[in-house]
């Protein structure tokens, strides 16, 4: 096996409470609203459907000038996560799920990233 390989393949997902908070906020509620506001059930969501709901009538823009660049600001962290799996030593499927996490899940999923140590440096000697 070679020298930095057992660390090729790791990779996790962020923790559960972040992947529903930006499914659910990001994804559902502020790009459902941008693009199909007349599919969300507002009255369900309590508070924040309420927010959301005034806001698309008041502010109709609003939420395609949050969701649009939001989703483009996770494109490129999703783009420093494969460089950054190449400095780590990540390789293969693993370096393609990182990008597609990234991608999803923006900074929640590249902290996990950020904060690997690969012990990929020590061995430098």
């Amino acid at each position: 096996m070679a020298e930095g390989s057992a660390y090729a393949s790791y990779f996790t997902l962020p923790s559960l409470p972040w992947m529903l908070n930006i499914l659910g906020w990001f994804y559902f509620l502020v790009g459902g609203t941008a693009f199909i506001p007349h599919l969300i059930p507002y009255e369900y969501l309590g508070p924040g459907g309420t927010c959301m709901r005034l806001i698309n009538i008041y502010f109709p823009y609003f939420a395609i000038s949050v969701f649009v660049p939001g989703t483009f600001a996770h494109f490129l962290e999703a783009m420093y996560s494969w460089r950054l799996c190449s400095t780590k030593g990540i390789e293969g499927s693993a370096k393609v799920k990182w990008f597609l996490s990234t991608t999803i899940f923006g900074g929640a999923s590249l902290y996990e990233l950020v904060t690997f140590k690969s012990h990929r440096s020590a061995h430098a000697d």
